[in-house]
């Protein structure tokens, strides 16, 4: 990029941050293009040659990310799925994302403002129509363009629904994983022919880590609630999407069935749930006794947490608690193609089961 380009985007900038003081003081109406030029110290003609129009002085840098969004979509690796693709380009050009929004006050603005709501649609309308483009080129892509338009225009969706909650929040949220969440939410269901294939694994309990302090605490009935809500949004867009049933409710019965001894007898004292700073549950392992073997039945973690080690660490919570009662193994089922889950249990000792000859 040359001197010339690197000054007229600083420009820009400039003009962006100032424009949007003054909508935030004056408010939009009220500000006129003739006001944001003279405080910059610029003539109204030398403004229009930086943004066509008032409405825009906010979106300077979308068209830029556009072209950039829609380059790292082509180069992203050809084993990916197109949702997969758009999750992994839109969380990693997040932070980039959010300050072209530019903060809280722009956002606030333009939910509140006609036109510049009407510009932002506009926008994205012209930035999905670059990615939904990208999708369709990359190498080996079989991709129609109905199709690419659908999963473009359902990634802008998650991508619209994660800012609203980030406002709503005061900023205050992770905006990645409330991405995450979104992409997750409206995940494709796999394609399926037959049931998924499951094994089961065992870890014996003989030798373990030292156990840590790990400030979980046994769950009661009370949290059945929770916990099922929990377990369903865990779940989805997960090969394990089925366990957590059709919705909220669903999930809530299937972990009230649990509690109740449906899959076995309950084992509180080995089960384990983690908390934030709020006291709401925001991972869980809960173990049955299922014809007399230790049975890991769940083990879920919200998306929001993923990635902190809280399933491995409640594992072994759960390991150490059986050991303490006497168990010698504790086995669990997984689906085969849930490749996360099966390296996790690996890393904790887990091993094929061996039938008793």
């Amino acid at each position: 990029m040359g001197l010339r380009e690197r000054t007229r985007r600083a420009v820009r900038r400039e003009l962006a941050g100032l424009a949007l003081r003054m909508f935030v003081e004056r408010g939009y109406e009220a500000t006129t293009v003739e006001d944001i030029a003279a405080a910059a110290g610029l003539s109204k003609r030398s403004f229009f040659r930086y943004f066509p129009a008032k409405e825009d002085v906010l979106f300077g840098d979308v068209e830029d990310l556009a072209v950039q969004i829609a380059d790292e979509v082509r180069t992203r690796p050809q084993g990916e799925s197109a949702w997969e693709c758009l999750h992994a380009v839109l969380r990693e050009w997040e932070p980039r994302l959010h300050t072209a929004q530019r903060d809280l006050d722009a956002l606030r603005l333009i939910e509140t403002t006609p036109p510049l709501r009407a510009r932002l649609h506009q926008k994205r309308d012209e930035l999905r129509a670059l990615v939904a483009a990208a999708l369709r080129e990359r190498p080996g892509a079989d991709l129609d363009a109905f199709t690419a338009d659908l999963l473009t225009a359902a990634a802008g969706a998650a991508l619209d629904a994660a800012s609203r909650e980030w406002l709503r929040t005061d900023g205050t949220a992770d905006r990645a994983a409330l991405i995450d969440r979104a992409f997750a939410a409206l995940a494709p269901a796999p394609a399926r022919t037959a049931e998924p294939r499951r094994f089961r694994l065992d870890a014996p309990l003989g030798v373990l880590p030292v156990p840590e302090d790990h400030g979980f605490r046994n769950p009661a009935p009370s949290d059945v609630p929770a916990l099922g809500d929990l377990m369903w949004r865990a779940y989805q867009g997960t090969p394990d999407q089925a366990d957590a049933g059709a919705d909220v409710p669903a999930a809530i019965e299937e972990i009230g069935l649990l509690f109740a001894g449906e899959h076995g007898r309950f084992v509180p004292s080995a089960s384990f749930l983690a908390e934030d700073g709020e006291g709401r549950p925001v991972a869980a392992s809960l173990v049955t006794l299922w014809k007399g073997v230790p049975l890991l039945a769940y083990l879920f973690t919200s998306p929001d947490h993923v990635g902190q080690g809280l399933g491995r660490r409640l594992a072994l919570a759960s390991m150490h608690a059986l050991a303490d009662q006497g168990h010698e193994l504790l086995s669990l089922a997984v689906t085969e193609d849930n490749v996360r889950a099966r390296r996790l249990y690996e890393s904790i000792g887990f091993v094929p089961h061996v039938p008793s000859a």
